[in-house]
């Protein structure tokens, strides 16, 4: 029970932050919908498929999300990691924990997110009114409400109360209790774990399981946000989550993922290090339910910029060179060598040098950081 129990975790876990930096030539090459007016478009079934990737590009365009800076929001201030003494730029706050209503970065965020959901509220108003295959049609929009949901998902999650919505072009609006926040991004996703098919046709686009990833996520988000309190003691009303029922909450996970676990096909990779190398997809799209793609165009500004992250060393040699951010001592610790746990050496490392040994894997050479075998080895990087 303890082996089926981990299984479902670390499959969550991937859903939620695993999202890995893996080529995709073909999805979203097309230019997001938002370079063309919308009173001449969504005419097409074509149109409607350039309008869905632009709903996707917003999970990683110009560096505000998933493409580089929300690694670093998320990470930073907690006791995975810290800003690298000698940085100085608008990062550098949330590597410290000194965060404030000023800082730059939330600002871009908050707009990044709302773009993507203005995005999906544009395609799901107007694919009704489109000719095409109708199970294609709701396939679209149930990938759209899937991407609506995640993207209310991480605002919540991030601000508390905000403003929902579901409409192209909105008013600005005031912020809403986190319940009404809650009830739209379960409707969403629901909707998409109800309407996806197990596997998308393009590689990197949501499926129903990706959507049963992040649902089983938002109720245990809830049920622990009941159980701890969370934000009691701030006594600010929008953000209560009183109205939660934990035991149903859980009952939920628990149902999810066992959906997940006996029918959705993933499974855990052989190797954990092919998780995260831009040669091995094929055991990326065998364990995690959901990946952000980048594009194969440098053009559209699509793609992952993780060189702020990792190992140091020189960029031919595939390392970064700023590792704005560094592991800190207390997650080193965290990893229980006496299970041989195989992920630290991977994702604590020290740097990259000419005289590091090289591996060839899918065609390609990757010279493999120096493994920390202690916290005080030098400066620590993220390996990935």
């Amino acid at each position: 029970m303890k082996r089926y129990k981990n299984k479902i975790g670390i499959g969550l876990l991937v859903a939620a932050f695993g999202l890995t930096s893996v080529g995709c030539t073909k999805f979203l090459d097309a230019d997001p919908y938002s370079f063309t007016s919308t009173e001449n478009f969504y005419q097409t079934p074509e149109e409607a498929e350039i309008a869905l990737a632009g709903c996707y590009s917003s999970l990683n365009g110009k560096n505000d999300l998933f493409g580089r800076d929300l690694l670093f929001i998320l990470n930073g201030g907690t006791d995975e990691c810290i800003t690298r003494a000698g940085i100085s730029n608008d990062i550098t706050p949330f590597g410290l924990a000194a965060i404030s209503s000023s800082t730059t970065k939330l600002k871009s965020v908050w707009e990044a997110f709302y773009n993507g959901i203005n995005r999906t509220n544009h395609l799901i108003a107007k694919i009704e009114g489109i000719e095409m295959n109708e199970p294609r049609k709701t396939e679209i929009k149930a990938e759209a409400r899937f991407l609506r949901g995640i993207y209310h998902m991480y605002l919540t999650m991030m601000f508390g109360a905000i403003p929902v919505k579901t409409v192209p072009d909105p008013e600005a609006g005031s912020r809403q209790q986190v319940e009404e926040v809650y009830v739209q991004i379960i409707s969403d996703l629901q909707f998409a774990y109800d309407n996806l098919p197990p596997r998308a046709k393009i590689q990197g686009a949501a499926n129903k399981w990706s959507a049963a990833g992040y649902l089983a996520k938002v109720y245990a988000y809830l049920g622990s946000a009941k159980e701890s309190g969370m934000g009691n003691d701030l006594n600010f009303e929008l953000n209560s989550f009183d109205w939660v029922d934990a035991d149903e909450a859980y009952d939920n996970v628990f149902i999810i993922t066992t959906d997940i676990v006996q029918n959705g096909g993933y499974k855990l990779t052989d190797r954990y290090d092919f998780l995260f190398r831009e040669t091995t997809r094929d055991a990326q799209y065998e364990e995690c339910l959901f990946t952000v793609e980048a594009s194969s165009s440098t053009n559209n500004a699509l793609y992952n910029r993780y060189s702020d992250w990792v190992a140091f060393g020189s960029a031919s040699l595939g390392g970064g060179t700023a590792r704005w951010m560094c592991p800190l001592a207390e997650a080193f610790d965290r990893y229980n060598i006496n299970a041989n746990d195989v992920r630290r050496a991977h994702n604590m490392v020290r740097n990259i040098t000419a005289a590091s040994s090289v591996e060839e894997i899918g065609g390609y050479r990757y010279y493999n950081p120096t493994v920390a075998t202690t916290p005080d080895q030098g400066y620590l990087s993220a390996g990935k």
